[in-house]
């Protein structure tokens, strides 16, 4: 284990907790509430599992959440394709 201890809020994005693992060089990141309370750990698994999701499933949250909640666009007037 590193020392001091690399950790991250709770409210951090996380993007912010993948930079700061890449920064720090660690491939586990204690997550502490504001108190300093460790509340779980996030490990590069767990930020890289959120890219490995189907080319139907990104299509679908760019059209529900993108065009239509977003930019108030219907999918109709876009053409989505996702390879």
């Amino acid at each position: 284990m590193s020392a001091p201890v690399v950790t991250a809020e709770q409210k951090a994005s996380l993007h912010a907790a993948a930079r700061l693992m890449a920064e720090k060089g660690v491939k586990r990141l204690p997550v502490v509430t504001e108190d300093g309370v460790l509340s779980g750990i996030v490990s590069r698994v767990d930020l890289l599992t959120v890219h490995l999701r189907s080319d139907e499933d990104l299509r679908h949250d760019i059209i529900h959440e993108a065009l239509l909640r977003t930019l108030w666009l219907e999918p109709l007037v876009v053409d989505v394709n996702v390879q």
